[in-house]
């Protein structure tokens, strides 16, 4: 619930107490949710058929005041899993980029930019690589890699330079505390960011 207070704003996406998952695609949080979050989690995975899918959403009802929503959903469906979350936003939304190819990303950035500000909602996408805590075993992302827990955080603007840092620190056997790639539109800054985490 909204009513309790989180240690710093940025927790709402790095140290999630809830969650809603909507997404077109298998994402690894689907299969491997931490156990701490099993109880105020609500996943919905979309069909691919379109119709199946619009029809899913309207019959999704996440809880209110969820810390983070994370999208990942083709542009034609993200406008109605918005309005499944209008009367209860979360916190913060993570936005994926889809399997299918965005026709119109500006449209979409206006779009999602303009629901996160009527809803006061914080952002990182569109086209974000995801976030990674492993001493959460946290996997929001596409990739299914799950980096070795440490104290070195890595945050990027390119989702490839951020997976070859992931790949490489594995090779290396170098632990990460967090990684995270902002994509386009961010409401977090970077010094924020570096100093939270």
């Amino acid at each position: 619930p909204r009513g309790y207070m989180l240690r710093h704003r940025l927790a709402a996406f790095f140290e999630p107490r809830s969650l809603c998952v909507i997404a077109d695609t298998e994402l690894p949080v689907f299969t491997h949710l931490p156990s701490y979050l099993k109880s105020s989690a609500d996943q919905l995975r979309q069909a691919d058929d379109a119709i199946q899918a619009r029809q899913q959403l309207r019959h999704f009802a996440p809880a209110p005041g969820r810390d983070l929503a994370v999208l990942c959903l083709r542009s034609s469906l993200l406008s109605a899993a918005l309005q499944q979350l209008d009367a209860a936003p979360p916190r913060a939304i993570l936005l994926l980029p889809g399997e299918h190819v965005d026709e119109a990303p500006s449209a979409t950035r206006e779009l999602i930019e303009r629901w996160c500000q009527k809803h006061n909602v914080m952002l990182l996408g569109p086209r974000a690589f995801g976030i990674y805590r492993p001493h959460l075993g946290l996997n929001l992302s596409l990739a299914s890699m799950q980096p070795r827990a440490g104290r070195i955080a890595v945050v990027s603007q390119s989702r490839m330079l951020l997976r070859s840092i992931i790949d490489w620190a594995e090779d290396v056997n170098l632990g990460l505390s967090a990684a995270v790639s902002l994509g386009e539109v961010t409401d977090v800054d970077l010094p924020e960011l570096i100093e939270y985490l």
